[in-house]
């Protein structure tokens, strides 16, 4: 697989890398995101977590997202797609590397004019943010390990609540982890949301927390 750029940083390798269509961000050999190059909406991963969002919005107007851990900008991409460039989307990634990346193969292509890519650490933004949003996408990893600050108390799961709207889903990718740490995320989940789920896609799980009186079964059932 030919290697369009790489960039060295303090913490490894960033790689874009062109393969069969389509776009993949890789950093020290780990895979971040990946898109397809052409004018498809529906992106290459996490396509359950796509569908969910879509149908979602068959039972709720989405007028704000937000995504931490940009990362490749996958599922900004997807929104911008879908939603014909109608949401505003705030798409927080820590290294300003991947976010200059993101710009030059990941969005070229695409209007991006209601898409705000902030260099901001996650934590730090959710907690002083102003904004409402009807869906957020975590996507926070240490290398290939969810970000412990994301599991370990209930401050993050309060301030993800605090700035979801009246109809809300916020969907956190926990990818591989120990279902005592998605079983802990849920319990925290279930003293602050209406409903909680684990999602799961491959080898990829995702906790599912829903604001309002929806649940999954509503959501799919109404597309």
């Amino acid at each position: 697989m030919p290697i369009i750029e790489e960039i060295t940083t303090k913490t490894g390798v960033l790689s874009v890398i062109r393969d069969s269509g389509m776009l993949a961000l890789r950093n020290n050999g780990v895979g971040q995101s990946c898109i397809f190059t052409d004018d498809s909406v529906i992106q290459p991963i996490y396509i359950k977590v796509q569908d969910l969002v879509r149908n979602f919005s068959n039972n709720a107007p989405i007028k704000n997202a937000l995504v931490l851990g940009g990362g490749g900008c996958f599922f900004p991409r997807f929104l911008i797609q879908y939603f014909d460039n109608e949401i505003n989307i705030d798409s927080v990634e820590y290294d300003g590397n991947v976010i200059t990346l993101c710009k030059k193969y990941f969005l070229d292509d695409i209007p991006t004019d209601k898409l705000s890519l902030i260099e901001m650490d996650a934590f730090e933004f959710i907690g002083k943010t102003d904004k409402f949003y009807e869906v957020i996408f975590v996507d926070l990893f240490d290398g290939d390990k969810l970000t412990e600050s994301v599991y370990s108390d209930s401050s993050f799961l309060s301030n993800l609540y605090t700035h979801t709207a009246e109809k809300s889903i916020t969907i956190i990718n926990t990818y591989t982890s120990s279902s005592s740490i998605c079983d802990r995320i849920i319990e925290m989940g279930t003293h602050l949301f209406n409903h909680c789920y684990i999602l799961k896609e491959a080898d990829a799980l995702f906790i599912v927390l829903l604001k309002a009186d929806l649940t999954i079964e509503n959501i799919n059932g109404n597309n």
